[in-house]
């Protein structure tokens, strides 16, 4: 948020609760992303493919 002279102006308690749970949600979301496949939601692993990384099962996996 920004006040009319362009200065950061402070979360209300509410907001900050708010931004908290959305980060926490973010961070939850980052983590399953390294362990869910990303085609089928499977169990899967990170790793690169044509320089991308990516996460896959074993099935998925195959497919470069």
């Amino acid at each position: 948020k920004i006040d009319h002279f362009g200065e950061p102006k402070p979360y209300t308690e509410e907001e900050q609760k708010i931004s908290e749970l959305i980060n926490k949600i973010i961070d939850e979301a980052e983590e399953k992303s390294y362990i869910i496949c990303e085609t089928c939601g499977n169990p899967g692993k990170t790793m690169t493919v044509n320089r991308y990384v990516t996460t896959r099962c074993e099935e998925h996996s195959k497919e470069r």
